[in-house]
């Protein structure tokens, strides 16, 4: 079996200890797992509160730190550079968000905030982080509960669909299969409403329950391959709605 690509977004401290992070960075290049964020840079403005990197298009911090949110949403985890435990604000924020993402955090070192420690899986350099990226072939299907984000059963329906080897699959191909799935759905819904059905096959037509499932896994698969976060999709389709008259047709 093909060994499936792993990757991380690095946070940390660009003031601080910007030359650990390059070192990690090349670290992980080395052993084969994608950096999707920060990239090896040198500092514009070394030494200020907010580093600017050479090549960053903007100096606007809001935009510069969505753009590393955004990386992490992409990654598969997040990597502190927690040189002597330290955790900035910055990286504190990136923290709660790659949790609110389902993203799996670990640290260089044991942030000294006890909150932050609790959320960080492992402590260790990048060797042993890279194994234990590779080691999850198994998602935590057991560990989503009634309370699980959609962005958590998002990302976990990914590594699903990565650990059974359907994550090349085109977004046509899911469509496809999608639209199938909802036949079976009109089939299931025909049998529990009485609607006619073919006697024959009764016994063969699954439970809405389980049709309901099947078009939900393949609308989870879609929304990754179109990287559409599907909540924050969601919510701004209903904002609109509220925007909006409805009515049944002929009332």
């Amino acid at each position: 079996m093909v060994e499936r690509e792993v990757s991380v977004v690095l946070s940390g401290s660009f003031r601080k200890h910007l030359a650990e992070i390059h070192r990690c960075i090349r670290a992980f290049d080395e052993l084969g797992v994608r950096v999707v964020a920060p990239r090896l840079a040198t500092a514009k403005n070394p030494g200020e509160e907010f580093v600017i990197l050479d090549g960053d298009e903007t100096d606007d911090p809001r935009t510069l730190e969505q753009a590393h949110l955004d990386a992490i949403s992409e990654a598969d985890a997040l990597f502190l550079v927690s040189v002597d435990g330290y955790v900035g604000a910055s990286a504190s924020l990136e923290v709660g968000w790659a949790l609110s993402r389902g993203k799996r955090v670990f640290a260089l070192e044991a942030p000294k905030d006890v909150t932050l420690r609790a959320f960080v899986e492992a402590v260790g350099e990048p060797p042993e982080i890279a194994l234990a990226l590779r080691a999850a072939t198994e998602p935590a299907l057991d560990a989503l509960g009634p309370g699980a984000s959609l962005a958590q059963v998002q990302a976990t329906s990914h590594a699903l669909v990565v650990k059974r080897g359907f994550d090349d699959e085109t977004p046509m191909e899911i469509v496809l299969l999608m639209v199938e799935e909802v036949g079976e759905l009109a089939k299931a819904v025909r049998k529990e409403v009485g609607l006619k059905v073919d006697a024959a096959k009764l016994d063969e037509i699954p439970r809405i329950r389980t049709e309901l499932a099947d078009v939900f896994i393949y609308l989870l698969h879609l929304a990754d391959r179109c990287h559409v976060d599907l909540f924050e999709a969601w919510v701004e389709k209903e904002r609109l709605n509220e925007t909006r008259f409805f009515e049944r047709a002929g009332s």
